[in-house]
């Protein structure tokens, strides 16, 4: 069984999981395990809580949503008190709420999802629905609880509910990308005024060059401990898809080094390139083939 399957199993039994509890059941750094899981999320293999505990969301099955109300207790007060709210009430009136408790309510996506009630009018009302409610039960709720029976009688065949906003806070899709002709053509040009300004002369010739054969565009460019540096860039014409470019001069390249950048990459919600002089271990060999990174070695 390999890292990942173990994971999964491991979350299967105990439910959502932080990195540092799976960590200590694989025997590796919290780190090392923290993007293994990050990288089995972008899969879709599991889902990632917008609540923190300890600094760190929960990595969770399909299914398992249910049992991120034992980490109720962990919310900050006005926001513990929203969900206390939202789970006694299962649907609230955005507008009736104080503006501090819209606030909180809206800082627990895990436990309370917008939606707008459309009336035949066009206006639009916004409520907050428990996260375990089906769209059925919200509507028969609102019906009952917001609108008056005569005025029910009147509305209820022309008022349509529209849910929006229902999927979950650490769902992220990635895959192709389509762009109008239009903004690839705002995009190329913009890309052309940006070589004419001739900006981050700092990054060597031989980065640029490896860079260019694959149609990359910089947009930022930073350096950090010793002479490392990360980029992010985009595919020519294609500016959404983010590209997070780790260089390293390195002589040996361990898998915390990988985990890093791949933690990085993931938060900025960008592929990972990894450019390198040296040579990775065994076991960063390892985790690149599980996260799937491209190398290019300068």
């Amino acid at each position: 069984m390999d890292s990942k399957d173990k994971i999964i199993e491991y979350i299967r039994k105990n439910g959502p999981s932080q990195p540092i509890k799976v960590a200590k059941e694989l025997g590796v750094d919290s780190i090392i395990a923290s993007a293994l899981m990050a990288n089995l999320a972008s899969k879709k293999l599991l889902n990632i809580s917008h609540m923190k505990v300890g600094g760190s969301p929960l990595y969770y099955l399909k299914g398992q949503e249910r049992d991120l109300q034992r980490f109720s207790e962990k919310l900050p007060s006005m926001e513990k008190e929203a969900f206390e709210l939202i789970k006694s009430r299962l649907v609230l009136r955005d507008d009736e709420l104080q503006p501090s408790m819209r606030v909180a309510i809206s800082h627990i996506p895990d436990f309370a999802k917008p939606i707008t009630v459309m009336l035949r009018d066009s206006q639009e009302i916004k409520f907050w629905k428990w996260y375990l409610l089906s769209n059925d039960q919200t509507s028969e709720i609102i019906k009952n609880r917001y609108f008056k029976a005569e005025e029910r009688q009147d509305n209820e065949k022309d008022e349509e509910i529209k849910q929006k906003g229902l999927g979950s806070f650490a769902e992220e899709t990635k895959g192709s990308i389509k762009q109008t002709e239009a903004e690839e053509k705002e995009g190329l040009k913009k890309e052309e005024e940006k070589k004419e300004e001739g900006s981050f002369d700092g990054i060597p010739n031989e980065i640029k060059e490896e860079l260019e054969k694959r149609r990359l565009v910089i947009e930022k460019h930073n350096t950090t401990k010793g002479k490392d540096s990360e980029i992010i860039a985009h595919i020519e014409g294609f500016q959404r898809q983010k590209i997070f470019v780790y260089i390293t001069r390195k002589k040996r390249i361990n898998e915390k080094d990988i985990a890093i950048a791949h933690l990085k990459s993931e938060l900025s919600k960008a592929l990972l390139i990894i450019m390198h002089k040296g040579e990775f271990t065994k076991d960063a060999m390892q985790l690149l083939k599980e996260i799937n990174a491209e190398t290019i070695r300068f």
